[in-house]
């Protein structure tokens, strides 16, 4: 079954990752983690969709910077642009995961977490073989 990006709970992180970046992903999961979540950790360029001003919808931008503390400066595609977002309100609009990468799947009605590995994805969807023949 394909799973959508939304359902793969994380990934290790590349041992190889230089120091800046493993700095901003490590204040990110910080600032995650004492919320009680995880979340993907975010770059300066990634594309995201956020919740402008905090509201219900998500729009489309840019993360311009990381500012430490689990809130990033977004430039939205219409132009405008927010300083302080959390962590919480962003979505990443980027394929975070490929194939051959590590992750953890919760698990529908159960919400148990499956380790598996990425084989194929396609289009935001992603095959995960747990190792047990189901895919």
């Amino acid at each position: 079954a394909a799973l959508g990006a939304d359902q793969l709970a994380r990934e290790p992180r590349a041992a190889s990752a230089a120091a800046a970046p493993a700095a901003a992903a490590a204040s990110a999961a910080a600032a995650a983690a004492a919320a009680g979540r995880r979340f993907t950790p975010l770059r300066t360029g990634m594309k995201v969709a956020a919740k402008y001003g905090g509201g219900a919808k998500y729009y489309p931008g840019v993360i311009t910077r990381d500012n430490g503390d689990g809130t990033y400066a977004i430039k939205y595609d219409d132009g405008d642009t927010e300083d302080a977002v959390k962590r919480p309100l962003i979505r990443t609009e980027e394929p975070t995961w490929s194939e051959g990468h590590s992750v953890e799947v919760r698990e529908a009605g159960t919400g148990r977490y499956l380790l598996g590995v990425v084989t194929r994805h396609n289009r935001g969807t992603f095959d995960v073989d747990f190792g047990d023949g189901r895919i």
